[in-house]
């Protein structure tokens, strides 16, 4: 006779039972979310001077994770073999000066890739600024502590982020008098608390890096003597400026000739010089005259920034003008 079943589960049946119990339901679907990622070039930079950059990454994933098996590959035009996922890889930007843009798309431990490629740009620039070009205060100068020089350059890719200068004696390459300085963005200095000596010369040396990080060739200054002034006395008045053209929120008609010109109130027997810029470009340097003739033609319609300098042994002053670059009105026919 057979004998009648007990009743009793399976232990296997006990034990599935359980897990269903206490696991939810949705932990047994599959895991078909592709992760989401970001990637940043060399820590976000903006510029780099180097093709040979640091990828930056990160990528989470709610399912199945971003642990063994997740996977990811990149692109600057063409995509690469998947890798094994990390938080940083190596990358080569393609040639050429400009902006560069990289790709990049995660996979989960499932096999889920992203749809749409996560990227970063950064614009490469494998070239130095141009040279400055510096000027000093004139020839000669009776002032013992103080001098002054300006400069221009330009980067044409990533601008300028700064400028440094140095002071020697007796030549472009003779003693150090003041070591290699920062100006930050600043396109002129008056270095103060000097010791000079009467009879010699002194050289303004300037240099200045991009916003990647390359240095330019130095730009020199032609060199100013130390003299003694009218009298033998030294001059301690600095020129004032009086008035400038044209004036703070002037319009100025596009295709004209504009006279830039200075007006100082300054008394003494001492030589004054004058320097003319147009939005921080050096249109006249330091010379003896006091006007600057300003062919606006090839210029846009906008708002630009005039400088008006003047200087003489005792030290220097400036003033700006914001005008307008306008077209001529057209008169209406009679």
């Amino acid at each position: 006779m057979t004998k009648p079943k007990s009743g009793k589960m399976s232990k296997g049946l006990v034990f599935f039972l359980f897990l269903f119990s206490v696991i939810p339901a949705k932990s047994f679907a599959a895991d078909k979310t592709p992760p989401s990622g970001s990637i940043k070039i060399n820590n976000n930079s903006s510029y780099t001077s180097s093709t040979n950059v640091t990828l930056n990454l990160s990528a989470s994933d709610k399912g199945s994770g971003m642990g063994k098996g997740a996977k990811m590959r990149f692109a600057n035009s063409s995509w690469s073999s998947p890798e094994n996922y990390k938080t940083s890889k190596s990358w080569s930007l393609t040639s050429g000066d400009g902006t560069k843009t990289v790709y990049a798309k995660f996979c989960d431990a499932k096999g889920n890739w992203m749809k749409s490629a996560s990227s970063d740009t950064i614009i490469l620039d494998t070239s130095k600024p141009a040279q400055p070009s510096v000027s000093d205060s004139g020839s000669t100068t009776s002032s013992t502590s103080s001098l002054y020089a300006s400069w221009s350059a330009s980067d044409t890719t990533s601008g300028i982020a700064e400028y440094q200068y140095q002071l020697t004696q007796d030549s472009s390459a003779g003693t150090v008098i003041v070591s290699w300085t920062s100006a930050g963005t600043s396109a002129s200095v008056t270095k103060t608390s000097l010791s000079l000596t009467s009879g010699k010369s002194y050289y303004f040396g300037v240099k200045a890096k991009n916003g990647a990080g390359l240095w330019s060739d130095i730009g020199y200054s032609d060199g100013i003597s130390i003299s003694s002034g009218s009298g033998g006395s030294s001059d301690t008045t600095i020129p004032n400026i009086s008035k400038v053209s044209p004036e703070d929120k002037s319009f100025v008609y596009q295709g004209k000739s504009q006279t830039l010109s200075i007006t100082t109130g300054d008394s003494d027997s001492y030589q004054n010089y004058y320097q003319f810029s147009i939005d921080g470009s050096i249109k006249q340097s330091w010379s003896t005259k006091s006007s600057y003739s300003w062919n606006t033609s090839s210029y846009s319609l906008k708002k630009y920034t005039l400088k008006f300098e003047a200087k003489d042994d005792g030290g220097s002053s400036s003033k700006e003008s914001k005008i307008f670059l306008i077209k001529e009105p057209v008169s209406p026919p009679d």
